[in-house]
């Protein structure tokens, strides 16, 4: 049962009961962690798809990652800690990681919601959360994200 590799049968990411018949692969209903029958999952970096590595490299500003970067990176993807986006409005990659430990990671690429957060005088607030910052800053049209990760964002908004 994949709920016994867990301490204390929790999610180890917002503590909620996993429940008894969750599924490897399966997605905490609270937080959207993912569970493997492994607790670290599939950590090799082979595993990743093309698109999520190219897209992790991108967001980590570092042309040649060595192998501890790409196993850091790999968790951060599987455990649903990272995704990247299209701008709807100009195709533009949006990336927005959220690792627990910030000390081996770097934010330059990350969307900044707070210097630029947008108006929702001319679009809905999903959408602003969508953008990439330079767009939330304009009022151009808008069209499919193309999202990349595990689940949704969390920086987008329910709306």
């Amino acid at each position: 049962m994949i709920k016994d590799d867990f301490e204390n049968g929790e999610c180890p990411d917002c503590g909620e009961t996993i429940p008894d018949d969750i599924v490897d692969g399966g997605e905490c209903a609270n937080c959207g962690h993912v569970f493997y029958e492994n607790e670290e999952g599939p950590s090799d970096w082979a595993a990743i798809p093309q698109q999520a590595k190219d897209d992790l490299i991108a967001w980590f500003n570092v042309v040649d990652p060595d192998d501890d970067d790409k196993i850091r990176l790999a968790q951060l993807y599987i455990h649903g800690n990272f995704h990247a986006w299209n701008c709807p409005t100009c195709d533009k990659r949006v990336y927005w990681g959220n690792p627990e430990d910030w000390d081996n990671f770097q934010g330059v690429c990350q969307a900044d919601f707070t210097s630029y957060p947008g108006s929702t005088d001319y679009y809905t607030l999903r959408i602003v959360t969508q953008q990439c910052d330079s767009c939330r800053m304009n009022c151009p049209t808008v069209h499919n994200t193309d999202v990349c990760g595990i689940g949704e964002p969390s920086c987008w908004s329910e709306e």
